[in-house]
């Protein structure tokens, strides 16, 4: 299936962000569903963006935690793929950084590790964090996008 838009959300370990589940399931369906994939990069969003910033700070910070993949399927139709990985990026809050410190792992605990209340909640606060980081330039994406019809 041909979709116009994909929102994607990767929840896989990944404590180097190397977005290997990311870059595996690309090179799958390019040059077989897909002729063309190009990635969109701002100083907030794109494979650049996730990558891990330089410096010593024990908390893993990225610059973004999403990343916008524009494609061309095979018949010439363009979709556009939101891929949303759950990062630091220095701007959480208190309780989110001090979880973060006390948790070297966070946010890339193994699953079956999330069973913890306190983790239960990091995760959840993080999730909602990232939503809201990306929910304004997703809409307005959209939005421009004449061809979609709202109901």
């Amino acid at each position: 299936r041909r979709c116009r838009f994909m929102l994607v959300s990767d929840a896989t370990r990944d404590c180097d962000m190397s977005l290997l589940a990311l870059k595996e399931n690309l090179a799958v369906y390019n040059g077989n569903l897909l002729r063309s994939i190009q990635y969109v990069e701002t100083p907030t969003s794109g494979i650049h963006a996730l990558a891990q910033l330089p410096g010593k700070s024990p908390l893993r910070h990225t610059a973004g935690c999403h990343a916008r993949i524009e494609v061309e399927y095979d018949n010439g139709q363009l979709g556009t793929i939101w891929y949303i990985k759950a990062t630091l990026t220095g701007d959480e809050d208190g309780d989110l950084k001090l979880f973060a410190l006390t948790n070297s792992v966070f946010p890339h605990h193994p699953t079956t590790s999330v069973f913890d209340v306190e983790a239960f909640r990091a995760y959840e606060k993080l999730g909602r964090v990232t939503c809201e980081k990306i929910t304004g330039e997703l809409w307005e994406a959209l939005f421009e996008d004449a061809s979609v019809q709202y109901v």
